[in-house]
């Protein structure tokens, strides 16, 4: 019997703020990324693994990890911005 055991991450975009980069030093949007590993069994996603958070500057495509408080700030900002 062989069974198939695998690990398969996905990204997404769970926010976009905008402030000066600490590396490049632009004022452009930076993405949240959240970062998901899930393992699989014959292709089917069983649970997750790891979860992660990371900040993307869109300029210089540097990333900073973030944790799970700093990204739910960072949506809260989002959603706030699009009320105003």
């Amino acid at each position: 019997m062989i069974l198939l055991f695998g690990v398969r991450a996905t990204a997404a975009v769970t926010a976009t703020v905008w402030f000066v980069c600490h590396f490049c030093g632009y004022s452009a949007p930076q993405r949240v990324i959240e970062e998901r590993r899930r393992l699989t069994l014959f292709w089917i996603p069983l649970f997750t693994v790891s979860l992660t958070w990371v900040n993307e500057c869109s300029a210089c495509g540097r990333r900073v990890p973030l944790s799970r408080e700093q990204a739910e700030r960072a949506g809260a900002w989002e959603a706030w911005q699009a009320t105003r």
